[in-house]
């Protein structure tokens, strides 16, 4: 069964999550460079769990399957996925600052869209509630916070929440979390190149 990622991700600032047709089918792969993070395994991830679907006279839409993945790695009794932690540690293994802007930029969307993937997958059931899923990220936690407020990656040894990776990569502001965006607006629209579904 596939689900509409939209039904999962209902804060704005999760926008990017969504996997939006406009912004990802509008963009081109990352250019191969020495410095660039290895988008292969993430690319393979889109390519296996994004749903196209097409209804008559309608345009196009896509979805995560979320249950195939959980299924697929086996997370009911792992509790865990070896292939997410490969796509997390391809994604993770270059510094951004060894990037320049517009890749550095096509980084954060890509490395935002599949932390949105990676924590929702792995939290995607209720606990002892059988096989009874969330009705919206917002109301998936873990032993390490909520699910935008848990630090969920590294970068340059700091630990970021998806709040503050979004904050800080995704719009560039590197303004304390108590404090509005200094960078409003959305760098997206710039025309990042990141990877397609």
């Amino acid at each position: 069964m596939s689900v509409p990622i939209r039904r999962h991700v209902p804060r704005r600032h999760a926008l990017f999550a969504v996997l939006s047709s406009a912004v990802l089918l509008a963009c081109a792969a990352v250019p191969a460079r020495a410095q660039a993070p290895d988008y292969s395994g993430w690319q393979s991830l889109l390519d296996r769990y994004v749903v196209r679907l097409e209804g008559k006279n309608q345009p196009a839409d896509t979805r995560f399957d979320y249950e195939q993945l959980y299924v697929d790695e086996g997370i009911w009794t792992k509790k865990r996925s070896e292939r997410l932690e490969r796509v997390h540690a391809q994604l993770f293994s270059v510094s951004p600052s060894a990037l320049d802007d517009r890749a550095r930029l096509a980084w954060a969307i890509n490395a935002y869209n599949f932390l949105v993937i990676e924590r929702a997958t792995l939290l995607l059931l209720v606990p002892r509630r059988q096989f009874q899923r969330y009705d919206a990220v917002t109301q998936m936690s873990s032993a390490d916070g909520s699910f935008f407020e848990a630090h969920v990656a590294q970068v340059d040894g700091r630990h970021y929440s998806m709040a503050e990776f979004e904050r800080r990569f995704v719009y560039g502001d590197s303004t304390p979390m108590v404090e509005p965006r200094r960078a409003p607006g959305d760098r997206a629209q710039a025309g990042a190149q990141c990877v397609r579904p």
